[in-house]
């Protein structure tokens, strides 16, 4: 994507690593303001990576970008960066706090989460709260009218993790990707309405708008129709759960996940509880089909 169009927010980065940003900036703390075509002969990373972590890290301000003129631009350490510089580690509460600092800095991710809170766009998933990647595209389209794609969300959900708010999941089957949310989540999104909510009719929005608050636990029998492009060992750099998936678990063909996505999409309050234990496939989608009717 092109740069202007991921700093206007028109687009969303999508491909970056937040554990490429971090090392991005160790590395420019020692190398000092560098050409980015020369970071791809002194990094330990793939150039596609190493150029994702730059724009990416410039919409959050943790990377500075000067093109000068130049087909590569310089680059260096930005105002939020600097703390990566003397994290001992990605996983320490140095580096979560970077992270939580830049959140506010690009304001999709500051209104995914912003919308998810005070809209309770959310989600239970195996007896957890989670943003799914339904939710994070329904807060987006209310606050901004994005309309994101899936490896988009995916990138927020590992920044958001990043930062210590939750723990992004992969879905399997059964279950969409999702974010789930830990204690400080809720506190630290509360934080961020005092300091920004005035600037969105988030209030009037929950009293006059429209809502989508379906808290069917449907994610039972959701078929997730995306495939995750990741390895093995980057599931594990990434810190991502992944519940075991038997050969026999190829994806449902139904359009179960179709329908439960233009459910959440539209005007809809429910609060329904549905056994559907022992029920077979065509039973839970005329379930799913006699909810839809109630529209």
């Amino acid at each position: 994507m092109a740069r202007d169009e991921l700093l206007s927010g028109e687009e969303l980065p999508s491909r970056a690593k937040p554990q490429v940003l971090f090392q991005l900036c160790q590395d420019l703390d020692t190398l000092g303001r560098t050409l980015r075509g020369d970071l791809y002969d002194e990094m330990d990373a793939d150039r596609r990576q190493i150029s994702a972590a730059c724009d990416y890290g410039e919409v959050l301000r943790i990377i500075e970008q000067d093109d000068v003129g130049r087909n590569t631009p310089f680059v260096d350490v930005g105002e939020h960066g600097y703390g990566f510089t003397v994290a001992d580690s990605f996983e320490s509460s140095t580096a979560q706090n970077v992270f939580r600092k830049a959140i506010p800095e690009y304001e999709p991710y500051l209104c995914t989460i912003l919308f998810t809170h005070k809209l309770d766009i959310t989600s239970i998933v195996s007896e957890e709260r989670a943003i799914t990647k339904t939710d994070a595209k329904t807060a987006l389209s209310k606050a901004l009218d994005i309309d994101a794609e899936d490896r988009e969300i995916n990138l927020f959900f590992k920044t958001a993790q990043a930062a210590g708010l939750g723990e992004r999941v992969i879905g399997r089957r059964q279950f969409e990707t999702r974010f789930v949310v830990n204690d400080e989540f809720d506190t630290y999104a509360e934080k961020l309405f005092e300091a920004y909510g005035d600037e969105y009719d988030i209030d009037e929005e929950t009293a006059d708008g429209p809502q989508s608050d379906v808290n069917v636990d449907v994610s039972e029998f959701i078929s997730d129709d995306e495939q995750e492009q990741e390895t093995s060992s980057e599931r594990a750099q990434n810190g991502d759960s992944i519940g075991a998936q038997g050969a026999g678990d190829a994806a449902d063909e139904d359009g179960t996940g179709g329908i439960i996505a233009h459910l959440q999409a539209d005007d809809v309050t429910l609060k329904i509880d549905v056994d559907i234990s022992g029920k077979s496939d065509e039973e839970v989608l005329n379930v799913v089909n006699q909810i839809k009717s109630l529209e």
